[in-house]
Order: structure tokens, then sequence, then C-alpha cells
């Protein structure tokens, strides 16, 4: 925690969200992880970019990343690496949003239904596994709030891959989807 919060003030001011796996432990039994992943709205970025460039960090390479999910693996000051995504539009604004408001004096983690869908996007197989384990012992009020702001962003197909990922979570978690 000391090195998410440490790396978090590098932004300074800027608005930001911890996502990924870090992120995706507060919400299942966690797994191990050595990556840091940060997001910023994509009108931010160029503000991200001179907060850690500031602060030492040194941008390494764009990230290959599903569209329309942009951004550049940094090296941190001490060489650690971290991650660093943009996020288009009104659901980027409110990922990051409703993660500063989400600090209680800590890091701003993402909330569950915004860090579902960026896991959603990306896509890989890692992901769909933590989305399952993150959505399968949650209760029904929960799973409603992650579909409510997965359908702003994601299509039919999109929405029904994320409904048999909760399925799939439960069975893990011995739960039947009338009690979640």
């Amino acid at each position: 925690m000391e090195d998410v919060e440490e790396r978090d003030r590098s932004f300074g001011p800027v608005p930001r969200a911890v996502i990924g796996a870090v992120a995706a432990n507060r919400f299942m039994p966690p797994r191990q992880t050595s990556d840091l992943d940060f997001a910023v709205c994509d009108r931010d970025e160029a503000d991200a970019t001179a907060a850690l460039e500031a602060a030492g960090w040194r941008r390494v390479r764009p990230l290959l990343l599903q569209p329309p999910l942009g951004g550049f693996a940094w090296r941190a000051a001490d060489g650690e690496p971290v991650d660093l995504l943009t996020v288009p539009g009104g659901w980027g604004r409110e990922l990051v949003a409703t993660a500063m408001g989400n600090r209680e004096g800590g890091p701003p983690f993402a909330t569950l239904p915004h860090l579902v869908l960026l896991k959603m996007i990306a896509g890989r197989t890692v992901d769909g596994g933590d989305i399952a384990r993150m959505l399968g012992h949650q209760d029904a009020l929960t799973l409603e709030a992650v579909r409510m702001v997965a359908r702003r962003v994601l299509g039919p197909e999109e929405l029904a891959d994320l409904d048999q990922l909760i399925e799939l979570g439960q069975l893990e978690y011995g739960a039947r989807p009338e009690e979640a």
C-alpha cells in the first residue's frame, strides 16, 4: 500500500483512479501482482504527463489496449513499472470522479462497477477471471449497479459476456444466481 500511496502522490492535483489488479484485490480474494495501474480522463492526459515527468517518471512505450482505451507504460522515479491508461468521454470522467470521491484518506481506488467495465473492455483472460471473482459473491443490488454502468458503454454481446462471468463467479463461490 505504501507503494500505491507514494506513486499516487506523483500525480499531484491531477484527478486519477487506481485500477487493475491492485484495485481488484479490494473486491476479491487477493491475487499476487507487482504491477500498478492508474487511469486518467483523456482530457487530463497532458497534465498527468507533466506531473509524472516532474516527479521523475519516464514514459517507456505505448500500451497495447483495446479501443477506446489508450495509455503508456511508465517507469517511476525508483525504476518500478507503472501503467497509465487514458479513458475517454463521460464514463472516463465518471470513473475518475467516483474514485477521487472514494479516497477515504488514501489513494483514489476505482469503484467496482467502473473497474469491471475497464476489465471487460481490456478483454484479457486474467481480467475475465478477476471479474468472475469480484462479482461471484456480490448481492443483487451491487450486480445491478455494475450492469447499469456497463450498459452505458458495452454492447449486447459484451453484456451477455458479463452475465456469464457473473454466473461463473457464482459457481466458484457456491452461490446460486437467485441468491446474488
